[in-house]
């Protein structure tokens, strides 16, 4: 025999405003960091992929013409490397979002948590 509760015999549990506000942070921040910090290492990383170091030495870089990305020696990046390079980026910069709200959050609980004492 199954136990199946109901919403009425269960009581709500309480919701805190930074539920709703630190997802918020992490969706506004992902971009963020997309664009400012994981996006031009992940460039970085196709041409070091591809070429090596010797490459990103020489000058090899990596632009979009369209959405399509291309070296800067005239070669266009293989799909495959692409890929997996900008969804590991999207995903990198996810969790760096995901950490930097968490870690707001956890310093704004830690600070404005009423001192305990532990006079008895």
């Amino acid at each position: 025999m199954q136990n199946h509760r109901t919403s009425a015999s269960s009581p709500e549990l309480a919701r805190s405003p930074w539920e709703d506000l630190f997802w918020g942070f992490v969706v506004l921040l992902t971009p963020v960091f997309l664009v400012t910090l994981v996006g031009p290492v992940t460039l970085a990383a196709m041409v070091y992929w591809v070429y090596g170091s010797a490459g990103y030495d020489n000058g090899i870089r990596v632009h979009f013409v369209g959405k399509a990305p291309w070296f800067s020696n005239g070669e266009r990046v293989p799909d495959s490397v692409a890929t997996v390079s900008l969804f590991c980026a999207f995903w990198a910069s996810a969790l760096c979002a995901f950490t930097v709200a968490f870690s707001i959050r956890w310093l704004y609980a830690r600070l404005s948590s009423k001192p305990q004492n532990s006079e008895a």
